[in-house]
Formats: C-alpha cells, structure tokens, sequence
C-alpha cells in the first residue's frame, strides 16, 4: 500500500477511537453528580530503548489528554501524561499507584496506553500478554514489562467507582 494510504487508514481508526470514548463517557458525564473527582494516566511511547519505533503513540496520547481536559473536563492536575523517555516501568507503576491512593470512592479513572504490547507463550499453554514501557525488553518481558495482570490489581485495589481501560497494544 502507498504510504498515504496507511496513514488515512491510521487516522480513520484513530477518529472511529475517539468517537467510541465520547460515546462511552457521554452517559457518565451528563450529570455533574455522578463523580467527585476524574482522574487520568495517559501514556504514549514512540521511541523506545529496545524495540522499534512508532508514529503515532505520543499524538493519540496528547489527543486523549485534550479530549479528557476539554471535552470531560478532566481537572489538569489530576492527568499524568507520561510520553516516551518518561514513560519507563517505574515512573508507569508509580504512576499507577498514585491514582489507586488518590481515587475514592465516587471518582472516575482513565488509564490510557498507546504503545507495543507482547505476549509470552506459558509452558502449561495460553500466553500472558505485557505493556512494553520505553525500558521495555521483549526477550525478558517478566522483569522489564507490566504485565497485563497488573491492570486488574489496580482495578482491585482503586476504591474508584469505575476505571477504564484503554490500551492501543498489538500482541
């Protein structure tokens, strides 16, 4: 295919993404009695240390963050934007942590990753699938990555009242 065409196809996807979000929180945010506090993690990674390189992670990042401050009026202080360098597997948990200490109750949580995923077979079958921070390494995911299991701890753990998960990840 020409490039122009992948990246047309790339931008109708991205578009047909942020439409399925404005739907998804339309509901939730008619009502300014619905949640007490909004709370974001947005991360997006294009230039990894270990892996290669992509296009547009850091854009669909920055794009969420606008939509979340001018479209659901995320207060700016409660999103974390973390975009290449600064997107390492401490700076993500710590992160992740912070939102799962900060979250009560009646809040809601966006956590939004756009950058490579992996998956490793398991010797009993299935595989287990990981989030590549930009410190990621494929050929140790266990110690380098964040495994997807991770996002259902922090599910477990937020008092949040809902927690959505977006993650543009190819396995």
């Amino acid at each position: 295919y020409p490039e122009n065409t992948n990246k047309l196809v790339n931008d109708n996807l991205i578009k047909l993404f942020y439409s399925f979000i404005i739907i998804s929180f339309s509901f939730s945010i008619e009502s300014k009695d619905i949640y007490d506090k909004s709370w974001a993690l947005i991360i997006g990674i294009d230039k990894y240390e270990s892996v290669s390189k992509l296009n547009y992670a850091v854009n669909d990042a920055e794009s969420m963050q606008d939509i979340l401050l001018n479209t659901f009026e995320f207060p700016s202080e409660n999103i974390t934007l973390l975009t290449n360098e600064q997107a390492t597997k401490q700076n993500i948990l710590k992160s992740l942590s912070n939102i799962t200490m900060n979250a009560n109750e009646n809040d809601r949580v966006v956590i939004f990753f756009a950058g490579h995923g992996e998956t490793m077979d398991l010797p009993e079958g299935g595989e287990m699938g990981y989030l590549l921070p930009v410190d990621g390494d494929s050929e140790n995911l266990y110690l380098s990555s964040i495994d997807m299991d991770e996002l259902e701890k922090i599910s477990l753990i937020s008092k949040a009242k809902h927690i959505l998960y977006l993650v543009d990840a190819c396995y």
